[in-house]
């Protein structure tokens, strides 16, 4: 749950046809340069993030892993909201 001085922003966008854990990881590691670590990472059950490599890193900085139910994008409609628009912005 998000403070009252909670700032919605991104950091940082990857984009490809497939992004693995390890390629999660890496983004992650680039963004701890310049940013605070997350304490909880909110996503989906795609195999970027259920894998060992994101699960590992997490477990070494002490971030929670939430997932939210599968057909449930409702659970994390912060990111929702923000993935359409920006694809479409992105894509053109």
């Amino acid at each position: 749950m998000a403070g009252p001085d909670y700032r919605p922003y991104c950091a940082v966008i990857e984009v490809d046809t497939s992004i693995a854990g390890a390629r999660v990881v890496q983004v992650l590691e680039c963004l701890a340069e310049k940013h605070r670590l997350p304490e909880v990472i909110v996503t989906d059950y795609g195999p970027e993030f259920t894998g060992k490599a994101l699960d590992s890193w997490a477990y070494k900085h002490k971030a929670r892993l939430d997932f939210i139910r599968p057909g449930k994008t409702v659970e994390n409609a912060f990111i929702e909201s923000f993935k359409w628009p920006t694809l479409r912005r992105v894509s053109h």
